[in-house]
């Protein structure tokens, strides 16, 4: 699609089951609802209806606009670009699809960018493991996710195999979740790696929400030797209430090359006076660069963690280091400055 008006776009089908990679091409015009690369099957009483037996590539960008509607259109928001399908809250089935991949450069996307689907899901229906990529090379996006907005991701006999990879090297964005919107059990790693644009919000390695988990490591990485994002808000290894890495599997890492955060870094997730985050792994926070208010070893505002904690301090500037949370405790943390100037 380069020009003209729809109100959305599926790769796949209504109702039925369909074989086969999908391959969506937007580049101008404008979709008033939202683009997803799997199938519809929202109204469907079959619950194994709408797989896509394959996996999904879509490109969106040049001046597309994606979005404009207030309310929604088989179950789904406007303004969001879907890795995989819609469905519907009765069936995990519906709406999944193999494995998707993501590219945005350029245009407006006024709501999300997910991975997955709506309630639609990637590598759940599949017997093997499963892979998500979103790549961002300019754009205007509300949000990314890398898993669904009410799903999970791949299954967890295929945890130590199944990725979510998430690269940024330009546009505009406002927030950054690993993991998925509202619920969803993504079995699997989550790999991010922000180099450029600006973030007006907040990045997270988990997701959004006390039924998101992370089952496995999260590696969330700022800049690169030469290039760096604009952080407006803060960054974290964990996620917005939910909870990452498993009690025996699973760990943290955040490291900042280069970039500028207005914010703050944590090692943990984001809590509130009624939510919890929870990081059961090891946490490790790396600086080697870039400019930095705050930088703290745990979570913020609520949660206590109780394993490793460990941050290195290779270079950059940084206002203030503190080993623990913000209003959060720690049990184990260390410090190590080797060349940054604090």
């Amino acid at each position: 699609m380069s020009g003209g008006t729809v109100r959305s776009i599926y790769g796949g089908a209504g109702h039925s089951t369909t074989k086969g990679n999908r391959i969506i091409n937007v580049t101008g015009g404008t979709v008033s609802y939202s683009v997803l690369g799997g199938s519809d099957s929202y109204s469907s009483t079959d619950t194994t209806d709408g797989i896509v037996q394959g996996s999904t590539l879509l490109y969106v960008g040049g001046n597309v606009t994606v979005g404009g509607e207030t309310d929604t259109l088989n179950g789904v928001e406007s303004g969001s670009v879907f890795g995989a399908g819609g469905g519907n809250s009765n069936s995990t089935a519906k709406g999944t699809v193999y494995n998707s991949h993501v590219i945005i450069n350029g245009g407006t996307i006024s709501t999300s960018v997910y991975g997955g689907g709506n309630y639609g899901s990637t590598g759940t229906q599949s017997n093997t493991s499963a892979s998500t990529i979103i790549d961002v090379l300019s754009g205007n996006i509300g949000s990314i996710y890398g898993g669904s907005k009410s799903a999970g991701f791949s299954k967890s006999e295929y945890e130590d195999i199944s990725t979510i990879d998430i690269n940024v090297t330009g546009g505009t964005i406002g927030n950054i979740y690993g993991g998925s919107n509202t619920k969803g059990d993504v079995y699997g790693s989550v790999d991010m790696d922000i180099t450029g644009g600006t973030i007006t919000g907040n990045i997270y390695g988990g997701g959004q929400g006390e039924e998101t988990v992370v089952t496995n490591n999260i590696d969330v990485t700022i800049g690169d030797n030469t290039n760096g994002p604009n952080i407006t808000g803060n960054v974290y290894g964990g996620s917005a209430f939910g909870t990452v890495n498993s009690e025996n599997k699973g760990n943290v890492e955040v490291t900042v090359d280069n970039g500028t955060i207005v914010g703050s870094v944590f090692g943990g997730g984001q809590g509130s006076s009624t939510q919890t985050p929870h990081v059961l792994g090891d946490i490790t926070v790396t600086i080697n660069g870039g400019d930095i208010t705050n930088v703290f070893g745990g979570n913020d505002q609520a949660g206590s963690h109780t394993e490793l904690n460990n941050i290195y301090l290779n270079g950059g500037v940084i206002d203030n280091v503190y080993g623990g949370g913000n209003k959060s405790s720690v049990t184990n943390t260390h410090i190590y400055e080797n060349g940054s100037t604090v």
